[in-house]
């Protein structure tokens, strides 16, 4: 152990570096960290927080120097980190909750992000934290989030980078968000890099208690939005530089004041306003540079402080109390590309637009800010963004290659839908907060000549290139969807709650971790496709009392893929097809009362992978004399009961010596879990969450040896077998040799 005698290492070189707080952070006492303490060299994650939690008391001071890369992989053991001094460690971030008097200092992040809660008196400095996600696919930490801070004070993050790859779609969420009371704060010197946000200051409309908040010679390169959002609070903003924001920048809403000054805003949508919100914010500004800024109205209730004839002006004015020395705008560019970042040396403006600090010291770069972030693609996880099955066969992409916004009521979503500038035009809409009371009145707009009222009804009648996006918000609760000769649409992540679905005469339709519930009385499936082709459900779960069945295809629908679903809560029948081909795989049935999958007329329906336990009839005709086709194929059946509903000759049951009826193909190569495996992969990944994972298909369960099972889809024992790798099937009315076993499987 050895006293750390400044907080930068660079203080013995009057003026070479940042060796006291400013801002709001430097107010009532100031922010020191943990000068006075030990210093304690970590370079592990687990070492880091046993470092925190193994003090003599929550308060006692220490600062904590970083060598080399602290990484997710290299897991946080919570019981080695355990101690008297600190709680709430958990094993994929960073915690400093209910501590004070923290200083960490330099250092590599990469996949875990860092959390306060309860803490007061930290200092972050010189720290790189980079590649935080929010959902599988890549190790998760701290929600997406590089830095959360809840309910803390006296907080200094200083030349420090924040970095993602990309937007909310990729994986990440904020660079840093605090919430739920945080005040004193100052971020100085950090670069913020290609981030679909910077981050927000209070989390919600009652979050009122964020405040007193300090931004100031910072680099926001292509962040689209949030830089930050402010709620309620104030916050001074001076000598930053902003490259490429594509949404929205500062964005003060809710009352909140801030002070803009200094800063240069280049090549950017909307640096400063009011958006997404009804409830307009404030702002004063006092010698900013903007730079080929555009102006956007995205929602009626949208307040640009700038338009294309004029600059931001004041709308208010605002006292800061304390001094702060701000260089001139001009300057602000060169000024904060020679200081911002981690790894550079900890330099600083001398106030008069110079640089203090070493020339020598060794300096990492800092993106070009004439260069623009390369878009990343929709999702680098492929098990995240594959539309597969046949929606995806037909080519289902949504509303990529067009605009992403973000609204919190269905009010505005409805209006940026109508306000694309054609029925066709992409859009790709989150919905990101619930919103108790929703003022919906009919919206006319390019893409909506006719006035679309969804006070009653949800329609969706003529759209194409559409995706919407939920956070499992019960957004269309109560209010039936109808989705009519639309095309390439997308619904994902979203909770619809004693609603149904319809959807006709339309195609290339995605419904991906979806959740339906209905327990009112109704002759209506959850969802209905009527002359509808190029469908995919998948990782949904379904729940309902009454209706006659989750899922219903009639009329000419065809080409039909579910997937991962969950219908264990279905209390009469799973599916009904009743025309075209449906490819049923990898779900899980329940005690369904009558049938699991009823197939009928000319349906035709390949079932495989799928686990049907204690379920009624898993599969067969029934209710009609015009029985379907079916392909039967490695299915588990646990506990199941074959019984005749009604008069026999209206129903045709697969029965277990039945088996299959036909032969079914489809055009496209799914992976598939083994069956074993189905029931784990549906309970774990079905939801009403896109940040949920998806299976990866790496389940190791062993198939059970061919000789125990001997129905057609499992590989046969040797008897059966007709050639080299081929399975030999016994249909009801003939016999065939089939193409080879599937992957993993051999005949003996």
């Amino acid at each position: 152990m050895r006293k750390l005698l400044s907080l930068c290492v660079l203080a013995a070189v009057a003026g070479s570096c940042a060796a006291a707080a400013d801002g709001y952070a430097a107010l009532n006492g100031g922010t020191t960290g943990g000068a006075g303490g030990n210093e304690v060299e970590v370079s592990t994650a687990t070492a880091l927080q046993a470092a925190i939690c193994g003090r003599a008391a929550k308060d006692t001071p220490i600062v904590l120097r970083v060598i080399g890369t602290i990484t997710l992989h290299v897991d946080v053991d919570a019981a080695k980190a355990a101690g008297s001094s600190c709680s709430g460690v958990s094993e994929d971030k960073i915690t400093l909750q209910d501590v004070s008097n923290i200083s960490i200092i330099g250092g590599l992040f990469h996949q875990i992000g860092i959390h306060l809660r309860r803490a007061k008196n930290v200092i972050l400095q010189d720290l790189h934290v980079r590649e935080v996600r929010m959902f599988p696919g890549w190790p998760t930490s701290n929600g997406g989030d590089a830095i959360t801070v809840r309910q803390s004070d006296f907080l200094w993050v200083d030349h420090c980078t924040l970095q993602a790859g990309g937007r909310q779609v990729a994986g990440y969420d904020s660079l840093i968000d605090m919430s739920t009371t945080v005040t004193h704060v100052t971020v100085s010197y950090t670069a913020f890099l290609n981030s679909g946000r910077g981050g927000l200051i209070g989390s919600g409309s009652s979050d009122n208690a964020n405040t007193n908040i300090t931004f100031h010679h910072n680099y926001y390169w292509y962040i689209q939005e949030r830089i930050p959002l402010l709620r309620y609070g104030t916050a001074h903003m001076y000598n930053n530089f902003y490259v490429g924001i594509s949404h929205s920048g500062i964005n003060s809403r809710r009352g909140a004041n801030a002070m803009v000054e200094g800063n240069y805003f280049k090549n950017s949508v909307n640096p400063l306003g009011k958006f997404w919100d009804s409830v307009l914010g404030f702002w004063e500004v006092r010698d900013n540079v903007w730079d080929n800024c555009d102006w956007v109205q995205w929602l009626d209730v949208d307040v640009p402080a700038g338009s294309s004839t004029s600059d931001p002006v004041s709308t208010t004015d605002i006292t800061i109390p304390y001094t702060a020395v701000v260089d001139s705008s001009s300057c602000t560019p060169n000024l904060v590309l020679a200081t911002a970042g981690a790894n550079r040396g900890l330099r600083v403006s001398d106030g008069n637009c110079g640089v203090l600090g070493n020339p020598t010291t060794p300096v990492s770069d800092l993106p070009d800010p004439d260069v623009a972030a390369t878009p990343e693609p929709y999702t680098t996880d492929p098990s995240f963004r594959k539309v597969d099955g046949f929606a995806g066969h037909a080519g289902t992409t949504g509303g990529d290659g067009g605009l992403h916004v973000h609204v919190e009521k269905k009010a505005d979503l409805l209006k940026q839908i109508c306000n694309r500038a054609t029925v066709a035009t992409p859009l790709v809409v989150y919905y990101e907060e619930e919103s108790e009371v929703d003022d919906l009145e009919p919206v006319t707009g390019p893409s909506c000549v006719t006035a679309v009222d969804w006070s009653e009804e949800i329609s969706m009648v003529g759209w194409s290139n559409l995706e919407i996006h939920g956070y499992g918000d019960r957004m269309f609760t109560g209010l039936p969807v109808r989705i009519e000769e639309s095309s390439n649409i997308v619904l994902r992540s979203l909770n619809f709650q004693t609603s149904t679905i319809s959807v006709s005469k339309s195609s290339k339709i995605w419904f991906d971790h979806i959740v339906v519930e209905n327990a009112i009385a109704t002759d209506r499936s959850l969802i209905e496709l009527v002359d509808t082709t190029s469908v995919t459900i998948s990782y949904s779960r379904f729940t309902i009392e009454e209706s006659p069945c989750a899922i219903e295809a009639t009329g000419s629908t065809d080409d039909v893929t579910l997937h991962h679903n969950n219908f264990k809560a279905v209390a009469q029948c799973g599916v009904v097809s009743k025309a075209g081909k449906t490819h049923v795989y990898n779900n899980l049935f329940g005690a369904s009362s009558v049938i699991g999958i009823n197939v009928v007329a000319k349906a035709e329906a390949l079932i495989e992978n799928n686990v049907f336990d204690s379920t009624v009839n898993p599969f067969g005709t029934v209710g009609t004399i015009h029985s379907g086709s079916w392909d039967i194929r490695r299915n588990v059946l646990t506990n199941v009961t074959w019984a005749l509903i009604g008069n026999f000759w209206q129903n045709k049951l697969g029965g277990p010596d039945k088996l299959s009826s036909a032969h079914v193909l489809v055009p496209y190569t799914d992976m598939m879990d083994q069956p074993a495996c189905t029931a784990a992969a549906v309970e774990d990944f079905a939801s009403d969450s896109i940040y949920e994972p998806n299976s990866d298909f790496s389940c190791d369960e062993t198939p059970a040896p061919c000789t125990d099972i001997p129905l057609y889809g499992y590989c046969l024992p040797a008897a059966h077998c007709c050639g080299t790798g081929q399975c030999y099937k016994q249909h009801q009315w003939y016999s065939q040799c089939l193409h080879a076993c599937p992957a993993g499987w051999a005949c003996n």
